[in-house]
């Protein structure tokens, strides 16, 4: 009789641990991030990550922003301008085909030419002139100039299936039909702004996922997020706020995942447009001259904004005041740019000296969805700014609305977040968001407040162009302090962490990305 019991009792304990098993393989993870299934279209650091789950590249960046192999194996820099790389061989999409050379020269000829792209990949790719197959598995690719960066930049672009995606939209992509990459999940279900699944790729040819399963649940509030994630809805929190890391800290079963980041928090500035599109005067009349292009009411407004007070009241003291683009310790950060003060009375004086004793009007826009406390962000600096005089309005919306204005140069003073390790450095931060636009070399796609410096630009164009790593730096170094210490053609504010709420069943360490991963996701031992 007892024996029968223990066999029962080990047959019911079996079953458990199987259920449990089944359940461990199963990830759930509350987002505010609704994606772009379509790895060309919108490039915003969050659409990034959602692409490396599916698809590969030659190069990728592991969680400390290093580079490491991908869908290349071997690379040599045959010359300043020519560069020879061997593709990994017997991999497959997901469909089962085969993954060659013409997949990589047909992803890097559509990256340019995605139609009605808010924000493009393009400027990963503008500095090639040309790529070449020289086999099935092997490439070659020509620069238009010495790029001492391209294994970086081009652990920006994803690869697609020339065979599923040629003649196919964006549209194609979000019904599923065509995302078919060669990376480590593949496309299982999408319902916009509710649900994005993924099922593990099991012919995938490098480490396997832990989980067999992975559900993004798109919740834009963050209460809600993490409301989910105390009733036991979610696994992982991304999008957490700091106001609630103390909340969660304190409950069993519950943990917060933090580290600094390499995103810089800045404020675009409109120094181009004689007459500003959001700049009033106090009685809200549009001007006939645009303040901004003073570099004294440009100082005016840095030294108006109390970081400080923001990185301890808005971010929870989850961040780090910044005085540059590039966070303190990185390469390329210059030690020799002052400080960023906070003297609201030098502001003010600064501004009467600019012609503008009682100030003027102004609006700061944000996205509302994208940055963490974002809006927040927004608000707090507009009550500084009505400090010293300049009556603020904000205007907040959601990211899908906004990069595309933003990147039409639609704002006169805008918050921005821009992500450093994609070059380890202020390279593309630098050359993308304040060079002199010039579509045919691919400088300034992203230049929102027209910002234009022939001395920044020649720094810049300098450090594109230079090998030797010192010298590189010394030309950003440059770079930086023509824009920040001499130009004040940028607000630094702060440089955020990363932080993610998760329940102890699961082990996560962030990126310095930001990313998240679901590949560095598994059970807790």
């Amino acid at each position: 009789m007892r024996s029968g019991f223990i066999r029962i009792v080990m047959a019911v304990t079996a079953l458990f641990l199987g259920v449990s098993a089944a359940i461990s393989q199963e990830l759930t993870v509350a987002t505010p991030n609704d994606p772009s299934i379509d790895p060309h279209f919108l490039y915003v650091s969050t659409n990034a990550a959602y692409g490396r789950h599916l698809f590969g590249k030659l190069l990728d960046r592991d969680g400390e922003a290093r580079t490491v192999p991908d869908l290349a194996v071997e690379w040599e820099n045959v010359d300043p301008l020519t560069w020879r790389f061997k593709l990994r061989e017997g991999v497959k999409f997901h469909d089962g085909s085969d993954f060659t050379a013409e997949d990589v020269i047909f992803s890097f000829d559509r990256v340019p030419n995605v139609p009605n792209n808010p924000a493009s990949y393009a400027s990963n790719s503008d500095m090639i002139e040309s790529i070449t197959a020289d086999g099935p598995y092997e490439i070659t690719i020509k620069t238009k100039t010495p790029y001492p960066l391209l294994l970086r930049r081009i652990s920006g672009v994803s690869i697609v299936s020339k065979d599923a995606v040629e003649g196919k939209t964006t549209a194609d992509f979000t019904s599923g039909e065509i995302a078919i990459g060669t990376g480590p999940y593949k496309f299982s279900e999408y319902i916009p702004g509710e649900r994005y699944v993924m099922a593990r790729n099991e012919d995938y040819w490098g480490e396997k996922p832990a989980y067999e399963k992975v559900t993004f649940l798109i919740m834009p509030n963050a209460a809600s997020r993490v409301a989910a994630l105390l009733g036991g809805d979610v696994d992982i929190v991304e999008g957490f706020s700091p106001s609630s890391v103390p909340t969660l800290e304190e409950k069993d079963g519950f943990y917060v995942a933090k580290r600094a980041s390499s995103r810089t928090m800045w404020l675009y500035v409109d120094t181009e447009n004689d007459v500003s599109p959001f700049v009033t005067d106090n009685d809200g009349n549009a001007m006939e001259s645009n303040p901004l292009k003073d570099l004294k009411v440009r100082e005016a407004i840095s030294l108006s904004i109390n970081r400080e007070a923001i990185v301890e009241r808005v971010m929870d003291g989850l961040a780090e005041v910044a005085n540059q683009l590039v966070p303190n310790g990185w390469y390329s950060f210059d030690a020799d740019i002052p400080e960023a003060k906070y003297n609201p009375e030098e502001a003010k004086k600064l501004l009467a000296d600019a012609g503008y004793p009682d100030g003027f009007g102004l609006t700061i826009h944000a996205p509302n969805d994208r940055y963490v406390n974002d809006a927040k962000v927004a608000q707090a600096i507009a009550q500084m700014l009505a400090s010293i005089g300049i009556t603020t309005k904000v205007e907040t919306m959601p990211k899908s609305v906004y990069f595309g204005r933003l990147n039409n140069q639609e704002f006169s003073l805008s918050l921005i977040g821009w992500d450093n390790s994609l070059t380890g450095s202020s390279m593309m931060g630098l050359m993308a968001a304040f060079h002199t636009r010039d579509k045919d070399k691919g400088y300034g796609s992203w230049n929102a407040g027209g910002y234009s410096n022939a001395e920044f630009d020649k720094a810049m164009e300098s450090a594109e162009a230079e090998f030797d790593n010192d010298k590189r730096e010394a030309y950003l170094k440059e770079a930086m302090d023509i824009l920040i210490a001499e130009d004040q053609g940028a607000i630094p504010l702060y440089s955020q962490f990363t932080i993610l709420g998760a329940v102890d069943g699961v082990k996560y360490t962030p990126r310095v990305d930001e990313h998240f991963s679901a590949m560095q996701a598994e059970p807790a031992s």
